[in-house]
């Protein structure tokens, strides 16, 4: 192929896969760590401690099913929503997306307190570490964009405040003109 071809290709490539590291990222920064700090506080109660250490010395063949069951059903949950939401019923959607955040709290929970075991298994342990890292590769693809939108984000800042102490200036310039005008015209 010509080069041409290349960047075309390059830039459909990264058209189609791009979406899908800011989701992914959106996903492991905004969610995972709202689920971690929610559960946080959890777990501090004496009954979720007593459960979680009865949890983290089950075998892999209980903690497996124990994991995959909110997993597919946060999945399910997610298609359900997108089909609640392409037929027009928010009201539902909003129901089942509540579903699925508990599905996906719940998940979070197994998955911290059993990590171990469950990495002991050979194929959730390929899968994680390849999930991983694409997660990394979608962090690589998205910091320069981050960058560039933090860099936009500080000039705008810089230009609304220097704007807004031009207006103040201006304002008190006007404001010290009226008030000499005014007492001209009384004096």
């Amino acid at each position: 192929m010509t080069r041409p071809h290349n960047r075309l290709l390059r830039w459909l490539l990264d058209a189609l896969l791009i979406p899908v590291a800011v989701v992914l990222i959106l996903a492991e920064d905004v969610l995972w760590a709202g689920a971690l700090a929610l559960l946080g506080r959890f777990r501090r109660l004496a009954i979720v401690q007593t459960v979680q250490n009865g949890m983290a010395r089950l075998p892999a063949f209980i903690v497996l099913p124990l994991f995959l069951v909110p997993e597919v059903f946060s999945h399910l949950a997610g298609f359900y929503v997108t089909l609640l939401l392409a037929q027009g019923h928010v009201v539902a959607a909003t129901g089942m997306m509540a579903v699925k955040l508990l599905c996906t709290l719940l998940l979070v929970w197994i998955y911290t307190t059993c990590q171990n075991t469950l990495l002991a298994v050979p194929w959730f342990a390929r899968f994680h570490h390849l999930a991983t890292a694409m997660l990394a590769w979608a962090k690589a693809q998205v910091a320069p964009m981050r960058a560039r939108a933090r860099a936009l984000l500080a000039r705008l800042k810089f230009r609304s405040a220097v704007a807004g102490l031009r207006l103040r200036s201006r304002l008190r310039a006007a404001r010290i003109w009226l008030a000499r005008r005014w007492q001209t015209r009384r004096g």
